[in-house]
């Protein structure tokens, strides 16, 4: 091993001497001990990169490259990760951010973007005292060719069993089915706010409660994406709703402006269309459409392939349906929380997409905004705002189910 990288590990050692976690003696690992991963650092010395990982007992990490942009991926089997978040590099380092998390059930994930190309040229594991294993995976400069002949697709096997979810409602299937689509989870966290409040979060916690307000009324059964913290790529969450025949499709976000564009407050609705309705929301649509490419996944554009008249025909009803509803939810919700002063907006997100489903995407509020970010994080702003969203909910499928019956 390079002197740098033992000279590394002596320097760690000391920095983390007083924050070092106490693990308990190494033991057969169960589904119910999964390994618990408490540091993620990266380090650099004359010598290239190493990420540096603490955790309960040693797991080893299979690395994939990816192109497009340029990214190391390393995924971990069996592994949780409790660590704080890794400071973004500074300017001129090989490494442009790290983000990790879980990715599904009983796996987690580092994603390492990268401004030049780096591989994975050795993993190491050290003891740590009191129990517990430190891997040390060194990465190396290698030329861009050298690169793109190690990427490979990865198998989308990797994400199957990504989410579980499940119909609700089962003794009644002939309610009309809602499909609730919290955004982000798992590796994606989505917005933060000024408290550390994560959108991946508040909006898991608001879909949960606008399910059990809907399956209390007794109009409709809930089809969820996620009901935990795991990422869900975003052609799944379309083709789940699609596959399910859900008579409507929700997808729920908190927004986000940057620092320097000042405070917003409100809820907004968009809908699918070919133009965003103005230059922030083209910036919205075009971050949460690369969500897939931030968690490490290739993002692969559905291709309709029918384009027959009939086909055509629904799609066009469908966006005439999920405009109906956006204009029912700006009716009602304002009797539980605030709507941005447009609150109605058009723009091309890939989860609103389906031909065949009503969908709209749904900006709870500016979770930048510190008074917005608090009362998002409330029992009594979640119980009311999702009761005045379900209101819209059963008063759209009402209105849909008496137009499909008065047909002819």
């Amino acid at each position: 091993m390079p002197a740098g990288i033992l000279v590394l590990m002596a320097l760690l050692g000391m920095v983390w001497a007083m924050a070092a976690p106490v693990f308990a003696e190494p033991r057969v690992r169960t589904e119910a001990q999964p390994v618990v991963a408490t540091q993620v650092a990266l380090v650099a010395d004359g010598e290239g990169q190493a990420l540096v990982i603490d955790m309960s007992a040693e797991v080893n990490a299979a690395p994939s490259y990816m192109t497009g942009p340029l990214r190391l991926v390393f995924d971990f089997p069996q592994v949780r990760f409790q660590a704080a978040s890794v400071a973004k590099p500074v300017a001129g380092n090989p490494v442009s951010a790290i983000r990790f998390g879980a990715f599904m059930r009983g796996a987690g994930r580092i994603v390492v973007e990268l401004a030049t190309p780096l591989r994975s040229a050795e993993q190491r594991f050290f003891p740590l005292d009191g129990g517990g294993r430190r891997l040390v995976i060194r990465l190396e400069p290698i030329s861009r060719a050298a690169f793109v002949a190690l990427a490979r697709p990865i198998s989308d096997d990797i994400i199957t069993g990504t989410t579980q979810a499940r119909a609700q409602g089962a003794k009644s299937p002939e309610l009309p089915l809602v499909f609730l689509d919290p955004g982000h989870g798992g590796i994606d966290s989505g917005a933060t706010g000024p408290g550390g409040e994560l959108e991946k979060t508040i909006v898991l916690q608001f879909a949960l409660a606008l399910k059990e307000r809907l399956e209390r009324g007794g109009k409709a059964r809930v089809l969820m994406s996620r009901t935990g913290d795991v990422f869900v790529p975003l052609r799944d969450r379309v083709r789940l709703a699609r596959q399910a025949k859900a008579q409507l499709f929700v997808s729920l976000h908190a927004d986000a402006l940057p620092a320097d564009e000042g405070e917003a407050r409100g809820a907004t609705i968009y809908t699918l269309s070919d133009r965003a309705t103005d230059e922030r929301t083209a910036r919205l649509v075009e971050k949460e459409n690369r969500a897939d490419l931030a968690a490490g996944v290739e993002s692969k554009e559905d291709q309709d392939e029918v384009a027959d008249i009939l086909f055509d025909l629904a799609r066009r009803e469908s966006r005439a349906f999920s405009q109906q509803f956006a204009r029912q939810i700006v009716q009602t919700l304002p009797k539980a929380t605030r709507m941005h002063r447009n609150p109605l907006k058009g723009a091309g997100f890939r989860v609103l997409r389906a031909p065949d489903v009503p969908s709209v995407l749904v900006e709870l509020g500016y979770l930048t905004t510190p008074e917005e970010a608090k009362l998002m994080s409330s029992d009594d702003w979640r119980r009311a705002t999702a009761d005045a969203m379900a209101e819209a909910i059963e008063r759209f499928l009402q209105d849909r189910i008496m137009r499909e019956t008065d047909r002819p």
